[in-house]
């Protein structure tokens, strides 16, 4: 059965909704859903590829050089970071943190594209298109966190004040920016979204959304492990 239909952003606000899951951070939760990756790095360096298991840990899973790729079996819900040269952001598809999902027309596999950030928040600008992909906003920064979606022209929309404990689900656009900040200060304050300053919106299923997860900065471990 699919859940509510949200409305779309620069619509109403979305629904409200459980954090079925729980937990404090990001981490593996189930092995439900099996998907396999093949992990492309793009960026100009090695980098280290690492699982987040059910504690929430993280675990160096293998070495990719640059301009290869790596292809493993894994499971939805499980997170993936990279981690490139030090002082180089490094992201997937987008994102701080990969969590893999199955979408229309993906088929078994899907492919995660690992490059460097060169994403600033005072150029961060949606794309004009993209398809629907539904997302869902969990607060466990401890504080009431306001959420926003960058438009195109680079316009913060302030959508939802999401209490703490709670979740928000909206049904957004592939490639649209989210931030967030705590509500009642500045925009440039931001909270935490899924180990980064943003959340980028990726394709998903439509009856499994994405989900992000919100903290404080200082609560994520951000994967510095060397080698």
């Amino acid at each position: 059965m699919m859940p509510p239909q949200a409305a779309a952003v620069g619509g109403a606000a979305g629904f409200d909704a459980e954090d079925s899951d729980g937990g404090e951070a990001i981490k593996s939760r189930h092995n439900k859903y099996p998907i396999r990756v093949r992990f492309k790095n793009t960026t100009k360096d090695k980098v280290k590829l690492i699982w987040i298991n059910e504690k929430g840990n993280d675990k160096k899973y293998d070495k990719i050089k640059a301009g290869q790729t790596f292809t493993c079996d894994t499971f939805e819900t499980h997170p993936w970071l990279a981690i490139g040269k030090k002082g180089i952001e490094t992201l997937i598809n987008g994102n701080q943190a990969f969590l893999p999902q199955k979408y229309p027309g993906s088929g078994n596999e899907v492919t995660a594209e690992i490059h460097s950030s060169h994403v600033r928040l005072e150029n961060i600008k949606s794309p004009s298109g993209g398809g629907p992909a539904r997302v869902k906003f969990v607060n466990h920064y401890g504080g009431t966190v306001t959420l926003m979606h960058v438009d195109p022209s680079g316009r913060r929309h302030r959508m939802k004040d999401l209490h703490p404990r709670k979740a928000w689900v909206i049904d957004s656009c592939v490639g649209y920016y989210w931030l967030a900040c705590e509500k009642g200060h500045r925009e440039d304050d931001l909270v935490e979204m899924n180990y980064h300053w943003f959340y980028k919106v990726v394709p998903c299923n439509p009856e499994r959304p994405q989900k992000v997860i919100l903290t404080r900065m200082s609560d994520s471990s951000s994967s510095s492990s060397s080698d």
